[in-house]
């Protein structure tokens, strides 16, 4: 067998697999074919390491990680193509265009809704509103809400400076803790790791949906809503009321998750709120770490506002 790890470098997230080695290399081949079709710009790195059922999996596991580092670490700094002077550049990433798609979802696009879009960008915009109804689905647990498109929804005031808030979760130790368990899962205990990999995964992955979930609905909880408008209640004693858009007679949450994969959780929000939001998700993380997880996690936040 081969232990395969490939790591997305944008994320840091993941995934181990265990493949004859007769059909690694094709696997690598096929997967590099299917991310570079349906997501153009995504980079994967892979690390390898032969290994025998007979021996110890975590330690192969340890000794994969920790070549995976040392490959990410020597790799060059990622840049796009440059294309050519005569080559219209895409709209949304300057990137060389590669097709004109029709926008009609900005306000921005008025009277001339083509833009220009490049195979990154179209990609994205090809699975946007399946991966918006998922991420609904998953998170939001109300059907009079949603969540914002548009940073001009995010819920800035009239007449107010406008700032938004940029915040990344991840959970702390993970790594520390699957290299930890060498001495748990020697050799001959192959079968239980997996399990205990695979269930410790699936657990993260609801701890952090669930963290999720009880953010927005402190979020709903705090917004006030008739049948006209919808707002949340002043945030500290020198901020006015944060006025809430509607689409449809829903709520527009002034709140846009980004990621949501494993332990990392990237959102983008009103700026008065960011802090709060960050706390919410953290507390909420680590109270249902220790609900769901043989060994419990916490997570830490960057915020940039």
């Amino acid at each position: 067998f081969v232990a395969l790890f490939a790591d997305d470098k944008f994320t840091d997230e993941g995934e181990l697999t265990l493949l004859p080695d007769s059909i690694a290399r094709r696997f690598i081949r096929k997967l590099l074919r299917k991310v570079q079709c349906e997501a153009p710009g995504l980079k994967l790195t892979f690390s390898a390491k032969p290994f025998q059922w007979s021996e110890s999996l975590s330690e192969a596991v340890g000794e994969v990680l920790n070549a995976m580092k040392r490959q990410r670490s020597n790799q060059p700094a990622l840049r796009g193509d440059a294309g050519l002077g005569v080559q219209i550049t895409c709209a949304s990433t300057s990137m060389p265009a590669v097709i004109m798609d029709k926008e009609t979802r900005s306000r921005e696009a008025g009277n001339n809704p083509w833009l220009p879009y490049s195979a990154e960008s179209l990609a994205k915009r090809t699975a946007f509103s399946k991966a918006h109804d998922l991420l609904d689905k998953t998170i939001n647990t109300r059907t009079d809400y949603t969540f914002a498109l548009d940073l001009d929804d995010l819920g800035r005031s009239e007449g107010d400076t406008s700032y938004i808030a940029v915040v990344h979760a991840d959970g702390n130790g993970l790594g520390l803790l699957i290299q930890g368990l060498k001495e748990r899962f020697p050799a001959g205990k192959n079968r239980e790791y997996i399990n205990y990999i695979r269930k410790f995964s699936e657990g993260v992955k609801e701890v952090a949906q669930k963290a999720q979930q009880e953010m927005i609905q402190q979020l709903i909880e705090s917004t006030n809503k008739d049948k006209d408008k919808c707002h949340i209640e002043s945030v500290g004693r020198k901020t006015k009321a944060i006025e809430l858009k509607q689409d449809n007679g829903k709520c527009i949450l002034p709140i846009r998750p980004l990621v949501s994969g494993g332990d990392d959780v990237t959102f983008i929000c009103d700026g008065r709120i960011g802090l709060d939001l960050a706390v919410t998700f953290l507390s909420a993380f680590e109270k249902h770490s220790q609900k769901i997880l043989p060994t419990p996690l916490t997570a830490c936040a960057g915020i940039a506002i």
